[in-house]
């Protein structure tokens, strides 16, 4: 369904309000609901559970840009504003994120997540090794936000769309008001620019966290090419060592 006009300006007020409101839960309370759980692979053991064998995996390139805009307990406090440029290679429910910032390389120089096994590798600039760590619920939910993590089928979500004609780095987009069903309740409400060029894969995601912190990725020069294996896991020779 889509909505013009009148529709497309109640539409932007309601997904604004909820946004400020934090109807719902964060992502963190939404990923310890059973359900949500259970449909996500939220399991405590981390991987997910959810198969994709029988689908060719999403493969592409991108450079993106993720901001976090944070706002202050009450007037006196400050508006806090940051952001990491980061290049993104995908293939299925793996990523490799890097940074060619040196400003930021130090605190994400190399970022791989595996959603499949459940773990995510970190690479310090001043060392050659890897440290892995559990994906937590509240990052796969998130993942799922981003679209970066396949969303069953069979989970229910809520979806609205509101404008048909957007474009974002000179794609033509759909603007849709989304949000996760679970509890009776619709959780973790965002945004979401969906390039109709590109199959629905999303060019804008923006997501009210929580009441005071909105979180913004953003996709641009994106290609749809081949990525290999080998870019979405940790090299060989290079020693892996638990995170803690």
């Amino acid at each position: 369904m889509a909505l013009h006009g009148y529709g497309y300006r109640l539409g932007l007020v309601l997904g604004c309000w909820l946004l400020a409101s934090g109807v719902g839960m964060a992502a963190d309370e939404l990923a310890q609901l059973p359900g949500k759980a259970a449909t996500a692979g939220l399991t405590s053991d981390g991987p997910d559970t959810v198969s994709v064998q029988d689908e060719p995996p999403v493969q592409l390139k991108a450079r993106i840009v993720m901001s976090e805009l944070r706002y202050g307990q009450n007037e006196d406090d400050p508006v806090g504003h940051s952001t990491k440029n980061l290049n993104l290679e995908r293939r299925g429910q793996k990523l490799h994120l890097s940074s060619n910032d040196p400003t930021e390389s130090l605190f994400v120089p190399e970022l791989i997540y595996d959603y499949e096994q459940g773990l995510y590798y970190q690479r310090l600039e001043s060392d050659d090794i890897f440290f892995s760590y559990q994906i937590s619920g509240r990052e796969r939910v998130r993942a799922q936000i981003y679209r970066w993590l396949r969303i069953p089928e069979s989970e229910p979500t809520f979806r609205l769309e509101v404008n048909r004609n957007l474009t974002f780095d000179g794609h033509p987009t759909t603007l849709v008001l989304t949000g996760f069903v679970a509890g009776g309740r619709i959780h973790a409400m965002h945004w979401v620019w969906e390039a109709q060029d590109l199959d629905g894969l999303p060019v804008r995601v923006v997501f009210g966290e929580t009441p005071d912190l909105i979180r913004t990725v953003e996709y641009y020069d994106i290609r749809l090419e081949d990525v290999p294996e080998s870019r979405v896991t940790v090299p060989e020779g290079i020693p892996v060592m638990t995170g803690f």
